[in-house]
């Protein structure tokens, strides 16, 4: 048993985040971890994870896991996979920061624990085009413009499953706006002029890791790119 991750895990409070999540991730990465002792944190990790009922602890809790994972000794590949994507399915909440101005960020805190994904469980790749399509939707989903880092989209991605996700990023005609519009007509113009904004910054984000990687789909990008360019610039 790993009684030292859940002695330290049980210390979590509001005001003690970043000491705590900072203890646990020096303790998960400091060698002192070995597969059982790993698969038994994993175990008392999802249950704390799954009684928070404040959005604070349970971003934070993305973070935990990551450091989890980044101990290289957590081998639940598929736990761990299915675990992402699900609580992923469930993000509705998108502050930034909470009412006392602590980081909340669920986007930025799940980029972050793919990355992790991405690092050490990449043996297959099909478990983490889940990890990846369920990123795309979380911040597909958010009701206002958030700026996406690169990191959210580091998974070396199959060229047919990349193909595909562009796909979804292509861009699409947005009603103009207009003076005598009710207001759920401009509820309804604006939510898509936001999902467009964020199709856009994924597509950029994507074609500057392709660069960086010298991906072949690189051809891919011009079209998609020139698209988005027009619709917002014409």
């Amino acid at each position: 048993m790993s009684d030292k991750f859940q002695e330290i895990l049980q210390q979590f409070m509001p005001k003690t985040e970043e000491k705590t999540y900072g203890a646990l991730y020096q303790y998960c990465t400091s060698g002192q971890m070995n597969e059982d002792k790993a698969a038994r944190a994993f175990e008392v990790f999802v249950a704390w994870f799954d009684a928070q009922e404040e959005p604070l602890a349970q971003s934070y809790g993305l973070l935990i896991l990551g450091g989890l994972i980044d101990s290289g000794q957590l081998k639940v590949r598929a736990q761990i996979l299915a675990f992402f994507v699900e609580r992923a399915g469930l993000v509705s909440d998108y502050s930034v920061l909470d009412d006392d101005n602590r980081f909340l960020h669920f986007l930025s805190h799940f980029a972050y624990l793919a990355g992790s994904c991405v690092e050490h469980l990449n043996d297959k790749i099909d478990g983490l085009n889940g990890v990846v399509s369920a990123l795309v939707d979380l911040y597909l989903r958010a009701p206002t413009a958030l700026w996406c880092g690169e990191e959210m989209l580091v998974a070396n991605l199959s060229e047919a499953a990349f193909a595909a996700l562009l796909v979804r990023l292509n861009p699409e005609v947005v009603m103009q706006d207009a003076d005598n519009w009710d207001d759920a007509a401009m509820m309804r113009w604006q939510d898509a002029v936001v999902h467009e904004n964020h199709k856009r910054q994924l597509v950029m984000a994507l074609h500057g890791m392709n660069v960086k990687l010298a991906r072949k789909p690189a051809e891919m990008f011009a079209p998609i790119i020139g698209a988005h360019y027009a619709g917002k610039f014409g």
